[in-house]
């Protein structure tokens, strides 16, 4: 079976406009990913299309990386239709670094968490070492914000790297509502005392809103929550968010953060292995991202539909056996390998892309 021009006309819906030759070759990539799963250019010419050289199929997936102008807002509203939730979104923002060569790859991304994953939306190569500023954080937010309407937004959430007053008043500007991560030693209120201190009394595990209602902090009005727990090192450790409004909720929505960790996990060891990529252009690795992505949302889907038809089991400390994207790339993989056989399964894995809500509650 030809599963290109199928998954080509998927595609098509979404990105209406593109050249059919650049969404025929999307196709064959993301089949290629999935039977794979790796980015090395060098193996997915192997299968990209059979009957080709192989060589020729590297020249077509460097042309399209170099050549091919990619409309990412569009594909992100691409991305946004395969989630399955439409609104009260918790949203994450966070990097992922690595190093090839001497060049540092680093990656700033926006998702929406679902379950314990995050499905990526946005993202920008940011050309350089260390911590993202508050313009490029505006930048990718505002690209964020074209595609989901801030009411929608239960909760923004992101780490201590992600703070600053700048940064704060423009999600208090855009009526974003966030639970965020301050540094332990960030004055709070007008005595300016270091947030730890406001916790020290804590126990282990126990949580505390500072009474009295919102704080001075980072030059704006906030809710102080925190709790205290043991760190990697077995020392007690201080986790403390500021929030403009739910600061009972702050602590459960800011721990929905580590979904966009789990992301990165399946893009690099635990799924397509983006470290083994030799792109450093910013360009070619932002649409590398976004073939990912699509490739990422549609394991993800058919992971929880097979766990829906079919039960993961639970190891004796309760968790899965294996996690939910892993059940559906491999089951993905099963299927692109064996499409003679598997014409049918193929076919049922396709409305996962086309209609994701209803694929998944008719299951």
């Amino acid at each position: 079976m030809n599963y290109v021009s199928k998954l080509t006309s998927v595609l098509s819906d979404d990105l209406a406009g593109w050249h059919k030759a650049r969404l025929k070759f999307m196709a064959r990539f993301v089949g290629s990913l999935l039977k794979l799963t790796t980015v090395n250019f060098s193996d997915l010419a192997l299968a990209l299309k059979p009957g080709v050289q192989a060589s020729s199929n590297y020249r077509r997936i460097q042309r399209f990386m170099a050549d091919f102008t990619f409309d990412f807002d569009a594909f992100g509203q691409l991305l946004l239709r395969l989630l399955p939730q439409k609104s009260g979104f918790t949203v994450s923002m966070d990097r992922t670094n690595w190093q090839f060569g001497e060049t540092e790859i680093n990656v700033l991304m926006i998702g929406i968490c679902r379950g314990k994953v995050c499905f990526p939306v946005v993202w920008k190569l940011l050309g350089k070492a260390g911590n993202s500023n508050t313009d490029e954080r505006i930048a990718l937010t505002k690209r964020f914000l074209a595609l989901v309407d801030p009411r929608d937004i239960h909760t923004f959430v992101a780490d201590r790297e992600f703070i600053g007053e700048r940064w704060l008043g423009y999600l208090i500007g855009e009526k974003v509502p966030f639970s965020i991560r301050i540094r332990k030693n960030t004055n709070v209120g007008p005595e300016e005392t270091p947030a730890w201190k406001l916790f020290s009394g804590l126990k282990v595990d126990q949580k505390r809103i500072l009474p009295g209602g919102r704080k001075s902090v980072l030059g704006h009005s906030l809710y102080v929550v925190g709790t205290k727990y043991i760190g990697r090192e077995g020392e007690p450790e201080y986790l403390i968010l500021v929030c403009p409004k739910r600061p009972h909720q702050a602590l459960r929505q800011y721990r929905r953060r580590w979904g966009i960790e789990t992301l990165f996990g399946t893009l690099k060891s635990r799924g397509f292995n983006l470290e083994a990529t030799h792109l450093t252009g910013e360009k070619r690795l932002e649409k590398l991202l976004g073939l990912l992505a699509l490739a990422f949302a549609w394991s993800q889907l058919i992971g929880e539909w097979r766990d829906q038809q079919d039960p993961l089991d639970r190891k004796a400390h309760g968790r899965l056996e294996k996690s939910r994207f892993r059940y559906g790339l491999d089951y993905l993989r099963r299927v692109m390998l064996d499409l003679t056989e598997r014409k049918g399964d193929f076919l049922v894995c396709l409305q996962a892309l086309v209609a994701p809500r209803q694929f998944l509650s008719c299951t």
